[in-house]
């Protein structure tokens, strides 16, 4: 090939390969070099771009310092709803949790039985205060006070904490909220809700890991603090992706047996 064709050849190749590296998502951080509203409005944590979430989870709950953890497979789809496939050793699909705006479902597959409940009277989740649109922001990272909204920076009372940025909150339910906001990176890595009664949630995000065009945590981790019984629900994700998926909430049989919440989470526990 003569050399003026092989050179075109190189530049055609060259700018071909770069124009399919322009258009892939590049995870990013943001510095903070100030606490405007406008520069924390532009934030991963502070938008609902992310709509997607599916992956490997380990869930460990610990109540009284006895703890318990099931492995499974996570998809989160801020439209429809949220599913976690708890597996047994075999990779087997052995139950299912899903959870909706108005109610969260419990599926037993190896006893045939399942269970729907409303939040408030899930164990663990009411104990935390934990609804669906809290979930769902915490699970995405996203700063929300009451769990259905993307909280704004505008109405956010701003003090530097160190090495992160504080944002702080009047919650709807007289409960005050905080955000902190790491500077070197704009991640969002504590969230605090704290009662009149000292007792407050904590949620801490750490092991940040490119995901699209942002950073995510791979373990999140939430904690009663303050309260006469201690209690933790942590989340240690594997293999994540957000990309779209179709959700397809599970189908309970003829033949499964609707229980009491309680008799449901005895028989997942032995899992």
């Amino acid at each position: 090939m003569p050399n003026a064709n092989k050179s075109i050849l190189i530049f055609c190749l060259s700018v071909f390969l770069l124009a399919g590296c322009s258009t892939k998502n590049v995870a990013r951080l943001y510095k903070l070099e100030s606490a405007t509203s406008e520069e924390l409005s532009a934030l991963p944590s502070m938008s609902a771009d992310r709509q997607y979430l599916s992956g490997s989870v380990r869930l460990t709950t610990e109540v009284d310092g006895e703890g318990s953890s099931l492995r499974g497979k996570i998809r989160v789809d801020s439209e429809n709803g949220i599913q976690l496939g708890v597996v047994a050793m075999n990779m087997v699909e052995v139950a299912c949790l899903e959870f909706y705006p108005d109610y969260a479902r419990i599926i037993h597959k190896m006893e045939k039985a399942y269970s729907d409940v409303q939040y408030r009277d899930l164990p663990f989740f009411s104990h935390l205060g934990i609804d669906y649109g809290i979930l769902e922001a915490t699970l995405f990272n996203r700063v929300s006070v009451d769990g259905k909204n993307i909280a704004s920076a505008a109405d956010a009372s701003i003090q530097d904490a160190g090495e992160s940025l504080s944002l702080s909150y009047d919650g709807t339910d007289g409960a005050s909220c905080r955000f902190f906001i790491e500077k070197a990176t704009g991640n969002l890595v504590l969230a605090e809700r704290e009662f009149g009664d000292g007792v407050k949630v904590v949620c801490r995000y750490s092991g940040f890991k490119p995901m699209g065009a942002a950073y995510y945590p791979h373990t999140i981790e939430l904690s009663l603090e303050g309260a006469d019984i201690p209690m933790s629900l942590r989340f240690d994700f594997g293999t994540l992706k957000d990309e779209k998926f179709d959700f397809s909430p599970r189908k309970i049989k003829n033949s499964y047996e609707r229980l009491d919440v309680d008799s449901l989470m005895r028989l997942l526990n032995e899992v």
